[in-house]
């Protein structure tokens, strides 16, 4: 449980977390009287995953969209595979920080689709598969 003692005296308040974990919620009510109740509650807070793959990248060197990679939040392990037409395994990368640059051994792949293959791990362990294509455009 992690208190970030904040409070309100709102009618219907709102509060967002800074960290995923669980927090106890505590809910102090007095009525006109001066009568007081308390109740506390134990509220989890997730890691939310999101992930999002591009269909389409220009490696020309202009420094805009020169790297097919797919981007996100919530990945605890990455893999990503790009074949070529014929099943040719031609990229792979487990980190989501290094994409493919449109390069086979340094030598520039022609203007094609390609079909990739994303397996994600999540942090809260679920795996995530999506397999699509992507353009190369130059």
């Amino acid at each position: 449980m992690y208190p970030d003692f904040d409070g309100s005296i709102q009618q219907n308040p709102t509060h967002t977390y800074a960290d995923t974990g669980h927090y106890t919620v505590q809910q102090i009510v007095i009525n006109q009287y001066g009568c007081q109740d308390t109740s506390e509650q134990i509220v989890p807070i997730l890691a939310e995953f999101v992930f999002f793959i591009p269909n389409a990248f220009t490696p020309n060197g202009n420094g805009n969209n020169d790297i097919f990679m797919g981007e996100g939040e919530g990945i605890k392990e990455f893999n990503m595979y790009v074949f070529d037409r014929w099943g040719n395994l031609i990229f792979e990368s487990h980190n989501p920080q290094v994409g493919w640059d449109g390069t086979i051994g340094g030598t520039k792949c022609q203007e094609d689709v390609y079909v990739y293959r994303f397996i994600i791990l999540d942090v809260l362990n679920e795996e995530h598969r999506y397999v699509g294509h992507v353009s190369l455009i130059r």
